[in-house]
């Protein structure tokens, strides 16, 4: 083996050497910035199941495919907490601060919208564990048309109403 052999050999060496510490310290944080939001999760979860929410799921993660010009871009959206009560998913938001929670909706309310595609739930939990508050939150689409052939729907069975109570009072009282 001749001494450029040796050095490119060392290279390698060390690059996989580098490659697999990186991979380790980088799994390392992760499992650090999981084990911090476990024990911050920890209190909400405790919370929730005291006031009858059962737990679904933690951290689950949903994919989100949007095309712009044909193209295809994929985001990731996770829910923090998802629970059950009485037949019915929400997903549960952790307060944090002291933020007035009309604020607060004001400034998630798109992320609220990217949670309810993704996930679809019922509606959407506000908690805030310090002041061992839940506040409820729905999202509905109000559509015009849906309003108008209601509108309509009603208005037919009205004439149908009338048409056979006037057929019946014929059939009854003959004429």
């Amino acid at each position: 083996m001749t001494k450029i052999d040796t050095v490119i050999l060392g290279i390698l060496i060390v690059g996989v050497l580098l490659i697999y510490l990186n991979k380790k310290i980088k799994n390392r944080s992760i499992q650090h910035k999981l084990n911090t939001v476990k024990r911050a999760n920890q209190k909400v979860v405790n919370f929730l199941e005291d006031e009858g929410y059962s737990i679904s799921s933690i951290q689950e993660t949903k994919t989100i495919i949007t095309w712009v010009d044909g193209k295809e871009y994929q985001n990731k959206v996770k829910a923090s907490i998802l629970v059950k009560k009485r037949g019915h998913t929400y997903l549960a938001i952790v307060k944090t601060g002291n933020t007035d929670t009309k604020l607060a909706i004001v400034d998630i309310r798109s992320q609220l919208m990217e949670y309810y595609l993704a996930f679809q739930p019922y509606g959407f939990l506000l908690v805030d564990v310090r002041k061992k508050q839940i506040e409820k939150i729905f999202l509905s689409v109000i559509s015009e048309k849906r309003e108008l052939s209601t509108f309509y729907m009603y208005g037919i069975i009205a004439i149908i109403g009338l048409l056979f109570g006037f057929i019946l009072y014929k059939i009854i009282f003959g004429g």
